[in-house]
């Protein structure tokens, strides 16, 4: 206006008849109306208009159940679908999701911990699905099945003794099924030398790092491929 130009940013609350006033600038730009429980909608404004009408989309349920690879329930996983309306859900101790939504086409993604960090290690994930959700009604998705396996590991020295505190880690590409991402994991062999965490199919290389006063090089495996549960034995050097 006038000389003038900038942003301008204002939030409100209707009333109980959907009704709402704020004082503005001269402005154009979108205008969002989001409500608990109900899909956001938008409305554009233009330069010199003072009213606006924004429908709010009919709320449409997206539900499912994440389950690993011997259909054991997932908890506390995030499952997030992108799009007109992106929402996101944590899985329930019994694995399911509810995502209130309103129709469109939709990008999946689910994140979360196959190993929550417990002072010796942790494994991360984050997977899309190829291709979109489209959301026309209310939409059961079923069982999403995480084809979980299990990655265990020896680490010895050059004498055959079994090294302790040695991290395992890796960031690898996740491939399986529907699904691509990434998986990262870091764990810390046992007194006996073993390590175990939970991985998915993936490619990549996998890092061991004796504790610095072990006198022990750290070593890297080159193109480790897991499709099923994985054994690997490693014999580090002085």
């Amino acid at each position: 206006f006038g000389n003038f130009y900038g942003y301008l940013e204002f939030s409100q609350t209707a009333d109980a008849g959907g009704k709402f006033q704020s004082p503005v600038l001269p402005s154009s730009g979108s205008v969002t109306a989001s409500a608990a429980g109900q899909p956001s909608g938008s409305a554009t404004l233009s330069l010199g208009q003072t009213s606006i009408v924004i429908t709010l989309p009919p709320k449409l349920t997206v539900t499912g159940r994440l389950v690993d690879a011997t259909n054991q329930s997932l908890a506390g996983h995030s499952v997030c679908l992108y799009g007109p309306n992106s929402s996101c859900a944590q899985t329930q101790t019994d694995g399911t999701f509810s995502i209130d939504l309103s129709a469109g086409s939709y990008s999946l993604r689910i994140t979360g911990y196959l190993k929550e960090y417990d002072g010796t290690g942790y494994s991360y994930y984050s997977i899309y699905q190829n291709g979109n959700v489209s959301v026309t009604d209310n939409l059961p998705l079923g069982d999403i099945k995480l084809e979980t396996r299990r990655l265990r590991a020896l680490v010895i020295d050059p004498d055959g003794q079994r090294v302790s505190n040695a991290n395992l880690s890796s960031s690898v590409n996740v491939s399986f099924g529907n699904f691509y991402g990434y998986l990262e994991y870091s764990q810390t062999t046992a007194l006996d030398g073993r390590v175990q965490t939970v991985v998915l199919p993936s490619t990549g290389s996998v890092s061991i790092s004796p504790s610095a006063t072990s006198g022990l090089t750290p070593f890297v495996i080159n193109g480790v491929t897991i499709t099923g549960d994985h054994n690997l034995a490693v014999s580090v050097q002085f």
